[in-house]
């Protein structure tokens, strides 16, 4: 069995966000009125990038099915991201109790770290369809003891 194939009918509705590592890209998907749970693979960290050629505005049209079809699990993408730079996502606790996420990405050509356009809220506890969790704008905070410490590596 894989693991969609054990889920059951409300397995996912216990589970806030999915964090989880990989080689090559930072994806991050939050779904429409938290149909899902929010998905984070960051993996843009520091190996061989591959090259990226998902349309980015059509990361929000997409419809996920996951689990057996009897079950009807399924999310429309309200907001997503997949980005084959190299950077780093920092997860800090919201007044709320949940995570607002943020995303940093390092510019070759300036030799610096800058904030990406792009942020998720991840909430704390069990996930409560229809929440729709809005927009944290957080691209105009650097965290500088983040920077600080990934300029040493440069």
């Amino acid at each position: 069995w894989t693991l969609q194939q054990s889920l059951g009918p409300t397995t996912l509705d216990r589970i806030s966000g999915i964090i989880t590592g990989h080689m090559h890209w930072l994806q991050a998907l939050q779904f429409d009125n938290d149909s899902l749970p929010a998905q984070l693979v960051v993996g843009n960290g520091g190996t061989k990038l591959i090259q990226n050629y998902i349309n980015q505005s059509s990361i929000s049209y997409i419809d996920l099915y996951v689990g057996k079809p009897e079950y009807n699990i399924k999310g429309r993408i309200q907001k997503g991201i997949t980005m084959s730079e190299f950077g780093f996502g920092i997860m800090e606790r919201s007044d709320g109790g949940g995570y607002d996420v943020t995303f940093h990405t390092w510019r070759e050509d300036s030799r610096s770290v800058e904030p990406i356009d792009f942020s998720m809220y991840i909430p704390r506890g069990p996930r409560r369809k229809g929440n729709n969790n809005a927009t944290i704008d957080h691209s105009q905070r650097i965290h500088s003891h983040a920077v600080s410490k990934l300029r040493s590596f440069y």
